[in-house]
Formats: C-alpha cells, sequence, structure tokens
C-alpha cells in the first residue's frame, strides 16, 4: 500500500474525515469506492497498537463514558464489539450498552464497519 494512502486512510478512519485537499489526494490513487478490505487493516492495525478503536473509547482521565461503536481485543484473534452511551446528565455513568463477540477478528471488523460507516466515511464511499 502506497504510504500517501495509508496515511491518509488511517487519518479518515481515525478521525472521520479528510479536508477538501486530502480528499483530492485520496481521490488521485483510483480507490474510489475505498475498498472496505484497505479500512479493515487500518483498523486491526489501531487495534494491534493500542487495543481498542476507535483509539480515543480509551477511558479517558475524567472517566468520561465513550459515546457510539467500539472493538475491544479481549483475547489472541478475539474481540467485543459495543455499543454505548453515557447516561444523560452524568457522562461518567454508562446508561446502555450492548456487546457482540468474535472469534475472528475480522468478522467483527466487518460487523463494525457495516454498522458504524453503512453510507460511508464522511461521504467518501466504501466498497
Amino acid at each position: 500500500m502506497d504510504p500517501t494512502y495509508q496515511q491518509l486512510l488511517r487519518k479518515l478512519v481515525s478521525s472521520g474525515t479528510l479536508n477538501v485537499l486530502e480528499r483530492k489526494s485520496l481521490d488521485s490513487f483510483g480507490k474510489l469506492p475505498v475498498p472496505k478490505a484497505d479500512v479493515t487493516e487500518v483498523i486491526k492495525e489501531i487495534l494491534e497498537e493500542h487495543g481498542i478503536f476507535p483509539a480515543i473509547a480509551k477511558e479517558d482521565s475524567d472517566g468520561t463514558v465513550y459515546e457510539g461503536f467500539l472493538i475491544e481485543i479481549i483475547a489472541q484473534n478475539r474481540i467485543r464489539l459495543r455499543v454505548q452511551r453515557p447516561a444523560v446528565f452524568n457522562p461518567t455513568e454508562m446508561a446502555q450498552k450492548k456487546d457482540w463477540e468474535f472469534n475472528e477478528m475480522e468478522a467483527g471488523i466487518k460487523q463494525f464497519i457495516e454498522w458504524q460507516w453503512p453510507n460511508g466515511i464522511d461521504g467518501i464511499p466504501l466498497g
């Protein structure tokens, strides 16, 4: 994978957005829609680095509960896909969560992509 493409893709997957120049640069690689396999590889890398994706979902020092979908490594090649939200009046308290466990990392990541980005990432289509 081209290093520039890899950097753009990592930024898109990590932050959920690209600026106009970055979008044009991504388009110049001729990979639109962005292959879900490429997105999967980026998520795997981040999971291996941080044990969780998105990395910002790690509990903050103030204990604020992350809102949305996240993936955690729970054992070798086993992951947990979770959707959660904090309490309305207390962001450090979990209001709701639902977990799914996968014995294959790729299956869990595929489901995450389908639920988190069913229509692409910030207007950038996935294919």
